[in-house]
């Protein structure tokens, strides 16, 4: 578990609730439960949302993020959830990743 990510998760909801965004935390995730985690996320319906953020406190390594298990997970391969194809309701919307 990353240091201070206590103290980001909650400066990060009070940023994002003020801004009006729906916020939701998942916490302590292994790399499967963070893919799955996307996964779900992605098959939400989005059309009445402007846009997506999403926050990864995590250690990783340049282009991938480590779950508690310490196994990797590429970015691209969580971000590719969200393409046109993939989750629809996004396309053409904001896609911010802050890791």
């Amino acid at each position: 578990i990353r240091d201070g990510s206590h103290v980001d998760k909650v400066s990060l909801r009070r940023v994002f609730k003020e801004f009006g965004f729906d916020v939701r935390i998942f916490e302590d995730l292994k790399a499967k439960n963070l893919c799955y985690c996307i996964e779900d996320l992605a098959k939400y319906d989005f059309s009445s949302y402007a846009s997506l953020v999403v926050c990864i406190l995590s250690h990783g390594i340049e282009g991938a993020v480590a779950g508690v298990d310490g196994k990797i997970i590429k970015i691209n391969e969580l971000k590719y959830k969200f393409n046109s194809n993939h989750c629809p309701t996004l396309n053409g919307k904001p896609k911010i990743w802050i890791i």
